[in-house]
């Protein structure tokens, strides 16, 4: 297992991708877009920064959620992973598929971070 990405809301992406590029020399890797929100992850060569930007709903910036919304750590199989969680009594949402084809999966850490497990897309 190895550290995949951090996830922070941001108001505007671009900016903030802008911002990280310069700042940091961080380079962007890819972007999307759906109707609710915007997506630039940008890496240090690393670990990915996840750059979300909500469309239609700004207010969870500033709010108890603030700008971090996860982490996420790459497994080999959320299958095997999903075991793991339920031998240590975690709870967790169903384990869904990305417009890229990656399987993610979302629970909360003790105390109550989010925390999201990624299995990378492979073609075998």
């Amino acid at each position: 297992m190895k550290l995949h990405h951090i996830g922070l809301l941001v108001k505007d992406c671009q900016r903030s991708a802008d911002f990280y590029q310069c700042a940091f020399g961080l380079k962007i890797t890819t972007q999307w877009e759906t109707e609710e929100m915007r997506v630039i992850n940008i890496t240090d060569g690393n670990v990915d920064l996840e750059l979300l930007q909500y469309k239609h709903d700004p207010t969870p910036i500033g709010t108890e959620l603030e700008c971090h919304n996860h982490i996420a750590f790459q497994v080999n199989s959320i299958d095997e992973y999903i075991k793991h969680l339920d031998r240590m009594g975690f709870s967790y949402d169903e384990p869904r598929e990305t417009l890229t084809g990656t399987r993610i999966l979302f629970f909360r850490g003790l105390d109550g971070e989010r925390i999201e497990l990624i299995e990378e897309f492979r073609i075998d």
